[in-house]
C-alpha cells in the first residue's frame, strides 16, 4: 500500500510539473485583475502597459515552457512577451503573439539562461492598433528532461480545437493571412490540417515559435504534406531569437517535392557549437520556416502531424 502511495504522489507531482505553477501575475495600469486568474487592458494603441510576473526561483540549464490562453475584442493591437534577463545590462527577449477573438491556448518555450538568467515575465503591446486585450491561466513550467526526448512542437497535428494555428503565422504578412485550419482532404490522421494558399506573385513564408535547441545534438523536421497539383516547399530551420552583431546566420533547409498524396518528409542537421563564429547558438532556440516561391501560386498545399525533435 505505501509503494502505490508513493507512486501515486509521484504521479500526482509529475503532472503537477507538467501543469505549471500559476503565475503571479502583477496588473500594471491600465491592465486590471477581473477575475481569479483573468486580467483585461483597454489598450488606447498608446506606450507599453505590462502584465508582470517575476520567475520563482529563477534555475540555469533547462528552458521554461509557458502557456496561457487570450483573446483581443475591439482590434487587435500589436501584443507581445518579453523575457528580461538579469545582467549588469538588462538583455530582452521578445516574442509576439496574435490574439484570437476567442480565448485560445498559447504556448511559448524560452532557455532559463542564455547570457544570463531570465528573471521576469511581461505581457505587454507595442504602440500601434488599440483594443481590449484579455488573458488568464498563466503559468510556467521548467521542462523535464523527457520532454525534451519528445516532440516539442505543440499542436504538429492541428487537433486542439484552435479555429487558427497557434504554433504558425506568416513571415512579412499579416500573420494569418493565406493559412488557416480545414477538415482534412481525403484526411492522414485526425480530422484536420493545415492549408497553404499563397497568393499570385508572392513570395510565401511562415514561421513556427520559438524552439528549444541544444548546441551539439542533432535537430529534426517532420511533417507529412500533400498538395493539389505537383509543388516544391522550401523547409527551414532557423536559428535566430536576437539581434546579433557580427558572426553567421546559422540556418538549415531542404526543398521537398509535393504530389496529390500524403507523404512523409524530414531532414536532419547536426547543430554546431562555436558560438563565436554563429552567435545564435547563444540563444539556444529556433523556429521552423516553410516557404513557397511565386511559381506555386493559387496552389494550395496540406500539412499535417508537424514534429521538431531534438537527438543525439
Amino acid at each position: 500500500m505505501k509503494i502505490i502511495s508513493f507512486l501515486t504522489g509521484l504521479l500526482a507531482f509529475g503532472a503537477l510539473l507538467l501543469k505549471g505553477t500559476e503565475l503571479d501575475l502583477k496588473a500594471n495600469s491600465p491592465w486590471q485583475k477581473i477575475g481569479t486568474g483573468e486580467f483585461f487592458v483597454k489598450y488606447s494603441g498608446k506606450g507599453w502597459p505590462g502584465l508582470v510576473a517575476e520567475i520563482p526561483s529563477p534555475t540555469t540549464n533547462t528552458f521554461y515552457k509557458l502557456s496561457w490562453e487570450g483573446k483581443a475584442e475591439a482590434g487587435v493591437p500589436r501584443t507581445f512577451v518579453s523575457i528580461d534577463y538579469q545582467q549588469a545590462k538588462k538583455d530582452t527577449l521578445y516574442i509576439p503573439w496574435h490574439p484570437a477573438t476567442e480565448y485560445e491556448s498559447c504556448l511559448q518555450y524560452f532557455p532559463a539562461q542564455m547570457d544570463a538568467v531570465a528573471k521576469r515575465i511581461s505581457f505587454s503591446m507595442n504602440p500601434g492598433p488599440g483594443g481590449n486585450v484579455f488573458i488568464r491561466n498563466a503559468s510556467l513550467a521548467p521542462l523535464l528532461p523527457a520532454e525534451l526526448e519528445r516532440n516539442l512542437l505543440p499542436d504538429g497535428d492541428f487537433e486542439s480545437g484552435n479555429t487558427r494555428p497557434s504554433n504558425f503565422s506568416r513571415v512579412n504578412a499579416p500573420p494569418f493571412e493565406g493559412i488557416k485550419i480545414v477538415q482534412s482532404p481525403a484526411f492522414l490522421s485526425g480530422c484536420r490540417s493545415l492549408e497553404l494558399h499563397p497568393k499570385a506573385g508572392e513570395n510565401f513564408a511562415m514561421e513556427s515559435i520559438f524552439l528549444p535547441v541544444i548546441p551539439g545534438r542533432k535537430v529534426k523536421m517532420i511533417f507529412w504534406a500533400k498538395a493539389e497539383r505537383p509543388a516544391v516547399l522550401r523547409g527551414i530551420i532557423n536559428f535566430s531569437a536576437r539581434i546579433h552583431k557580427g558572426g553567421k546566420h546559422l540556418y538549415a533547409s531542404a526543398n521537398f517535392k509535393l504530389n496529390e498524396q500524403w507523404q512523409q518528409y524530414s531532414f536532419r542537421f547536426d547543430v554546431p557549437t562555436d558560438t563565436a563564429a554563429y552567435p545564435a547558438l547563444l540563444d539556444k532556440m529556433a523556429k521552423l520556416q516553410y516557404n513557397l516561391s511565386p511559381a506555386e501560386q493559387e496552389n494550395r498545399i496540406f500539412l499535417d502531424n508537424i514534429e521538431f525533435r531534438l537527438e543525439e
